[in-house]
């Protein structure tokens, strides 16, 4: 979590379904295997990519099991949990089994 003097990242949208979503209504929510920084920000299209816009991410909660995931599905643009977690995988160059254990961001256009 950011603290006293803490840059926040960009957050990478890069799913079109999920980037289509906030942009259409302002929020989603992302996976992380690991923790990252939380605040004021911005986001991208791509890895490396070029400010899109501005965003505000929030930490959510840890998560342990897909199911606890399934009540966030409709406001992440992904079409089932199976799915937003083989591109959180990718996006962290991670195994999907091990996206069963992370924490929840909710990200907000600002």
């Amino acid at each position: 979590m950011a603290g006293i003097g803490d840059i926040v990242g960009p957050v990478t949208l890069d799913h079109e379904g999920q980037r289509e979503k906030f942009e259409r209504d302002g929020v989603t929510y992302v996976h992380r295997h690991d923790e990252r920084t939380t605040g004021e920000t911005w986001w991208r299209a791509e890895t490396n990519g070029i400010k899109q816009g501005e965003a505000k991410i929030t930490y959510v909660d840890p998560v342990s099991a897909f199911d606890s995931l399934r009540p966030l599905l409709p406001d992440t643009g992904f079409t089932s949990i199976p799915e937003w977690m083989r591109v959180a995988a990718e996006r962290e160059s991670a195994a999907d089994d091990s996206f069963r254990d992370g924490h929840i961001y909710l990200v907000m256009e600002r």
